[in-house]
């Protein structure tokens, strides 16, 4: 990693990191939980305009590091929230953007002036929304504020927020519906895709985070379901199948409409979108060979009837056994 200061950008000192295996402890262990937290968006045949070198470039034209706390702390609009951070877009930048702590993330590294470190990207040749950069900025005699920059997703954000799970509103229950809808009517290639990407991160050495439904994005123009927030090492080997079909169905929200006294008409509507998605996603595992584990956010779905028009099953034990009979587990 190269550290770039704020007047001239001239290299002052490398920083040490561990490349012997991607995927595999890539980052020193003082980086490690933030680079864990990333975005993806889909597999990428570009070159990669993204790349540190491009962004130290454009920082410079635009005297990046004198505004940044303003726009990450004050100004800047929130692109996408999570249990530790915020993203916050960078105006007139499609490019980049920057991610902050709720609670404020220190360094005990006493800085003169803003400094930019270079963060290797571990997988170039992919557009995963990875961190390429942090930012270190002076706060007190003895400690260094610190923002990030990763690369920037397209898409909608998908399910209904994490806050909001429990709330059975009608705001909300349009908003899942209509969100069931625009992901039913992707094509059969977009199912295909999401679990081709699924794969390649998972073999990468990442964990999926699907308890969060803004976890995930909607493309609409070119019909791709981005992940957003990859966790840290997957070091238990998870399955990742069950949990984005979880997601992908909007999570514990879709099982609260099932679980509650709403109308008819609104869970059978609810039901038979996930019926096209559940189709979909189950065909593309099996083109993937690809199997569930009973394991995860997975078991929520087998202890309930969401996939039982499908399955054409009653019981969690009629579930599993269909399942194996597809080839699916």
């Amino acid at each position: 990693m190269i550290i770039y200061s704020a007047k001239n950008f001239n290299i002052k000192s490398s920083l040490s990191i561990n490349q012997n295996k991607i995927g595999k402890n890539i980052f020193t262990q003082n980086y490690d939980t933030f680079v864990r937290t990333t975005s993806f968006s889909g597999l990428s045949k570009k070159n990669d305009e993204s790349s540190f070198n491009n962004f130290i470039k454009w920082a410079k034209e635009n005297d990046f590091l004198s505004n940044i706390t303003d726009i990450a702390d004050y100004t800047g609009k929130i692109l996408g929230s999570g249990f530790e951070g915020e993203i916050i877009e960078i105006p007139n930048c499609d490019k980049w953007v920057i991610k902050t702590f709720k609670r404020s993330k220190m360094v005990n590294i006493a800085r003169n002036k803003p400094e930019i470190i270079e963060i290797k990207d571990f997988s170039p040749e992919l557009n995963v929304g990875q961190i390429i950069a942090k930012i270190e900025i002076p706060h007190g005699k003895n400690y260094s504020k610190v923002y990030y920059i990763l690369k920037r997703q397209s898409g909608i954000s998908y399910g209904v927020g994490f806050d909001d799970s429990s709330l059975l509103s009608e705001r909300n229950v349009r908003l899942h519906h209509n969100l069931l809808k625009t992901l039913a009517e992707f094509p059969q290639s977009s199912f295909d895709e999401c679990i081709k990407n699924a794969n390649t991160i998972d073999n990468l050495g990442y964990e999926f985070d699907c308890t969060n439904p803004h976890n995930f994005m909607l493309d609409i123009e070119t019909k791709s379901i981005n992940f957003i927030d990859i966790n840290d090492l997957n070091v238990h080997n998870k399955n990742p199948y069950g949990d984005i079909l979880f997601a992908l169905l909007g999570g514990d929200f879709a099982l609260n409409i099932l679980n509650s006294d709403c109308s008819e008409n609104i869970k059978n509507t609810a039901i038979n979108y996930s019926n096209s998605i559940i189709n979909k996603y189950f065909s593309a595992m099996k083109k993937n060979n690809k199997k569930f584990e009973v394991q995860g956010l997975f078991t929520k779905l087998l202890d309930t009837n969401i996939l039982d028009s499908v399955l054409k099953t009653n019981s969690r034990e009629e579930r599993i056994v269909e399942l194996k009979k597809q080839n699916l587990m």
